[in-house]
């Protein structure tokens, strides 16, 4: 859409935490100085997740005197963090001069762990997407209702607690697609078995 996009790409594969944090830094000085002399000095610096983007942008700040901003949308912080990354997250909200909450539960752990407020604007949607839909017409056509979830299957994505869920629907024709790959297959595998879910439960991949 016309915007231009700067793209550094470093596969340095699994390294431990300290390592990759300055390597970041370090590519992403290089790419600030590239865009400052291509566009002129930036108003604003917009990072999304504190660890480690944020904290990066926290070091640049710093370094350039521009004005900073972090959206944090991590579930990291609703499951607890550790006291190694808790450092990163405090460097990088102690350095923003806003923070903004993709809900009101992230805001609320923002808050208990780093006594730092925070401002809730949900993950947004294109409503033209959706535009055509009469919401009538959506349920009452329909031989069947399907929900799609798309995710890593991991622990902290909970997809163990909505097959849970999608157990007590009692309504029937209705299905649940899970797209998406991890090492909690196996066990939503049995969920799904014991629940006897079967016809309306697929992992996709």
């Amino acid at each position: 859409d016309k915007i231009e996009v700067y793209n550094y790409a470093f596969p340095l594969g699994r390294i431990p935490v300290k390592f990759l944090a300055f390597f970041e830094f370090f590519f992403m000085k290089k790419l600030y100085n590239r865009i400052e002399k291509e566009h002129g000095k930036p108003d604003i610096l917009h990072a999304h997740f504190c660890f480690l983007q944020g904290y990066i942008a926290a070091k640049l700040k710093a370094k350039y005197r521009i004005p900073l901003a972090i959206t944090e949308h991590s579930s990291e912080l609703i499951n607890g963090i550790s006291r190694f990354r808790k450092k990163y997250f405090s460097y990088g909200y102690n350095a923003a001069d806003i923070i903004i909450s993709v809900s009101s539960a992230v805001k609320d752990r923002i808050l208990y762990y780093f006594n730092k407020d925070s401002c809730v604007i949900p993950n947004i949607a294109n409503l033209v997407f959706f535009k055509d839909l009469d919401e009538n017409t959506f349920l009452l056509n329909r031989t069947h209702f399907l929900f799609i979830s798309a995710a890593g299957l991991i622990k902290r994505k909970g997809m163990d607690v909505l097959i849970k869920a999608f157990a007590n629907v009692k309504v029937d024709n209705v299905q649940l697609m899970i797209i998406g790959e991890g090492e909690e297959r196996k066990n939503l595998e049995n969920i799904i078995l014991h629940y006897s879910l079967n016809d309306r439960v697929k992992l996709l991949g």
